[in-house]
C-alpha cells in the first residue's frame, strides 16, 4: 500500500495507526550514502513515530513541508543515531507533508533498519516492555500496530480527541494593537512567541548603560529565532524632590508643606531610609492639602513621580491622592493605592495619568506638589519618605550578536570578536530589517516587552537568516540620549541563568567583564514554533458603521492562504472564534486580519489575539 492510499484508507476506514513504506526500509547503505524517504501527507496524522538501528552512526532528519516540492522542504530536527543502540522517537506532525531523511556514517552498514509509523492518535507514555527494536513491537500488519516505551523511557502518543498532540501541553496567547490607516485596506498579522531562554525577577539594578558603558547578557540560543524579548529597565535616575532629613524640627517641615488643615510633623520612629520621614494624619480631615512649592516652575510633561508610602490603615479606609498645581491654582491628581497597613509601599505616578480636577493643568507650568485626604478614618495616618521626580525619558539601542559555540570567557573576548546580526526586524511582516533597534522610553522603572527586537522568524523570506542553536548570544544595550538602569535577579539567593552571564564593557572593541559570579539581567527570548491554534479574537476600539469589511486567515511559510476563518464579512466590534478542532499554525506562518477600513466611521484601533496550545521547548536556561 503506498503512502498515498495509506492517508485514503485512513480518511474511509478509520485505521487508527499505519507504516509510511516510503520512508521505512531495510536496505544496508554505503558509507556516506543517504536514504531520502519519498513524501507523506501526515495531515489526517496526530504525530509520527521513528524507529531504528544500525550498526554504524548516523543521524536522522525529520522534514515537513507545505507543497511536497523539492525545493520547500525544512528541516525540524535531526536526531543522531548511535552504533548498536536502538533508535525510538515520537515527533508531532507539524506541516501538510513528511519525509525522513537518513544519513550514514563513515563505514558501510551490515545491519539497518527504519520504520516510520504515523499515527492518527496523539501521544502518551505506555509501561516499559522489552523487545527487539528499542524495547518496541511492531506487527507487520498495517492494521494492527502495537507499542511499548523502550528502556530510555521516551514518551509515545495518546489520543486529545482533537488531533493535538499530547507532547503540546501548554497554552498562551499572542496579541498586539495596530492603528489603522483610515480609508485603506490594512493587513494586520501577528506570528508565534513562545517563551524559552530566560532569568525572571527584577529587582536590583546590575548596571547601567552610559555614553561610556555597554550593557549585556549572553545567553544560548535553543531556538533558530527570536520573536521579540522583554528587559527591565529604567530611565535616566531621578532628583530628589524631598527626602525630609533637612528639616530641623516640625516648624520647619510646616513651613515647606503648607497645610490646609492639620499640620504635618518631621516623624523619625518610622523611615524608609535616612533618620527622618514626613508624618501626615489622616482621621477627620477628608480634603486636607498639603503641598511644597516648586520654584521656578517646571515642565513636568513626561515625568514620573517616586516615592515610598506607609499607612497604619488598609486602602478602603484611608485613601489619599497626590496632586500638582499650576501657577493658575488648577490642579490635576491620582489616586494612590498602598499596598496593606503597616508597611512601605513604593508608588510610581506618570504626569501623564495625572487627571484634571476641575480646569486643564498646564502640566507644562507646575508650581506646587502635594498630597491630599480623599478619605478619613479614626487614628488614620500616612507616613511618605524618598520623595523623586524622573525626568521625561530618552531613548536605548539594542543589538544582537552570535558569540559562537563555546561560552565566551569574561576577560578574553569583545563583542567584535563575534558576528553581529544585522538583520533585525520581519521581513515578512515589516519588510525592513536593520542593524539595532530603538526602544523610546518611558518615565520611572518598566517591563518592556520589544516586538521589534526579532532575528530568523520570516521563514517565506529567501534571505530570511536564521539562528544557530547552541550558540552563545548577547543582547546589548547602548547609549543613545539618557543613562539606563538595567535591572536583574538578586544574585545572593540563586544563579537565575546558567548558560550565560549579565556583562558590561566600555566599547564594542574592549573584552566584555561579567558583573558578577551570577549575576544576569531579567531578559526573556520569545520565538516562534508550531502550535495548534484553539482561539482568536478581535477587538475594535469603537462599533464600525457596517460599512467596513474584515477578513481573518492564516498565511503559511509559502506565503500562502490556509485555514480561512472569515472572508469579507461586515466588521464587528468584538468577536472570539474559539475553534471545537484546534487547528495547526506552523513555524514560519502567521494569523493575518485584513480591514477594510470605511472612513467615516469611529474605529482607529484594533486588538487581535490569537491563542494556542504549544509544545514546551527544551530550553538551556
Amino acid at each position: 500500500m503506498s503512502d498515498e492510499q495509506v492517508n485514503q484508507e485512513v480518511l474511509h476506514s478509520g485505521i487508527r495507526d499505519v507504516i509510511s513504506t516510503g520512508n521505512s526500509t531495510t536496505e544496508i547503505l554505503l558509507a556516506g550514502i543517504l536514504f531520502t524517504g519519498s513524501a507523506v501527507k501526515v495531515i489526517n496524522f496526530g504525530g509520527i513515530t521513528i524507529l531504528a538501528y544500525a550498526d554504524v552512526a548516523g543521524a536522522i532528519q525529520s522534514q515537513f513541508s507545505d507543497t511536497g516540492k523539492d525545493a520547500d522542504w525544512y528541516v525540524d530536527q535531526t536526531f543522531p543515531v548511535l552504533a548498536g543502540t536502538s533508535f525510538y522517537k515520537s515527533i508531532s506532525a507539524k506541516a501538510k507533508y513528511f519525509r525522513l531523511v537518513y544519513a550514514n556514517g563513515v563505514a558501510d552498514q551490515t545491519d539497518f533498519l527504519i520504520h516510520t509509523i504515523l499515527k492518527k492518535e496523539v501521544t502518551t507514555p505506555i509501561p516499559e516492555g522489552t523487545n527487539t527494536i528499542g524495547g518496541v513491537v511492531v506487527k507487520d500488519e498495517v492494521t494492527d500496530i502495537s507499542m511499548k516505551v523502550n528502556p530510555e523511557g521516551q514518551a509515545h502518543i495518546v489520543d486529545s480527541g482533537y488531533g493535538v498532540p499530547s507532547t503540546f501541553t501548554k497554552q498562551t496567547a499572542s496579541g498586539e494593537k495596530f492603528t489603522l490607516q483610515k480609508g485603506q485596506l490594512n493587513n494586520l498579522r501577528l506570528r508565534q512567541q513562545i517563551q524559552n531562554e530566560h532569568a525572571e525577577s527584577s529587582r536590583n539594578i546590575q548596571s547601567v548603560v552610559t555614553a561610556d558603558n555597554i550593557v549585556g547578557q549572553i545567553f544560548r540560543a535553543s531556538q533558530d529565532n527570536i520573536n521579540g524579548i522583554n528587559l527591565t529597565l529604567e530611565s535616566a535616575a531621578g532628583v530628589i524632590f524631598d527626602d525630609f532629613e533637612s528639616y530641623a524640627d516640625d516648624a520647619a517641615l510646616q513651613a515647606a508643606w503648607i497645610a490646609t488643615g492639620d499640620l504635618a510633623d518631621v516623624e523619625v520612629d518610622t523611615v524608609y531610609e535616612g533618620s527622618q520621614s514626613m508624618y501626615l494624619p489622616a482621621a477627620g480631615n477628608t480634603g486636607d492639602e498639603w503641598a511644597k512649592a516648586v520654584s521656578p516652575a517646571i515642565d513636568f510633561t513626561g515625568y514620573t513621580g517616586e516615592f515610598q508610602m506607609y499607612s497604619n490603615k488598609e486602602y478602603k479606609d484611608v485613601k489619599m491622592r497626590v496632586f500638582v498645581e499650576d501657577s493658575l491654582g488648577n490642579t490635576a491628581s491620582r489616586q494612590i493605592v498602598q499596598a496593606n497597613k503597616n508597611v512601605w509601599t513604593k508608588l510610581v505616578v506618570a504626569t501623564d495619568s495625572l487627571i484634571d480636577d476641575g480646569a486643564a493643568t498646564d502640566i507644562t507650568d507646575i508650581v506646587k506638589i502635594g498630597f491630599r485626604v480623599e478619605k478619613e478614618k479614626k487614628d488614620g495616618f500616612v507616613i511618605l519618605d524618598i520623595l523623586i521626580s524622573v525626568p521625561g525619558p530618552g531613548s536605548v539601542e539594542l543589538k544582537l550578536w552570535d558569540m559562537g559555540a563555546t561560552l565566551p570567557t569574561s576577560g578574553a573576548m569583545a563583542l567584535n570578536g563575534g558576528t553581529q546580526y544585522t538583520k533585525l526586524g520581519d521581513l515578512g511582516i515589516t519588510g525592513d530589517q536593520v542593524a539595532s533597534v530603538s526602544v523610546d522610553m518611558l518615565g520611572g522603572k518598566r517591563g518592556y516587552h520589544i516586538d521589534e527586537f526579532v532575528a530568523g522568524v520570516a521563514l517565506e523570506i529567501p534571505t530570511n537568516e536564521l539562528l544557530t542553536p547552541d550558540n552563545y548570544y548577547a543582547i546589548t544595550l547602548h547609549y543613545v540620549d539618557t543613562d539606563v538602569s538595567v535591572y536583574g535577579p538578586n544574585e545572593a539567593w540563586d544563579d537565575y541563568y546558567e548558560n550565560g552571564y549579565a556583562f558590561s564593557t566600555p566599547d564594542e572593541a574592549t573584552n566584555i567583564t561579567a558583573l558578577g559570579s551570577q549575576k544576569d539581567l531579567m531578559f526573556i527570548v520569545f520565538s516562534t514554533q508550531p502550535v495548534y491554534v484553539f482561539e482568536i479574537t478581535t477587538i475594535a476600539d469603537a462599533p464600525p458603521n457596517g460599512s467596513s469589511e474584515t477578513s481573518l486567515y492564516i498565511e503559511d511559510i509559502g506565503m500562502k492562504r490556509t485555514n480561512t476563518l472569515v472572508s469579507a464579512i461586515k466588521a464587528v466590534q468584538e468577536v472570539t472564534t474559539r475553534m471545537e478542532r484546534p487547528f495547526l499554525m506552523g513555524k514560519g506562518a502567521k494569523l493575518e486580519q485584513e480591514y477594510n477600513d470605511d472612513i467615516s466611521d469611529d474605529v482607529s484601533s484594533i486588538n487581535l489575539v490569537i491563542s494556542y496550545y504549544f509544545e514546551p521547548p527544551e530550553v538551556h536556561g
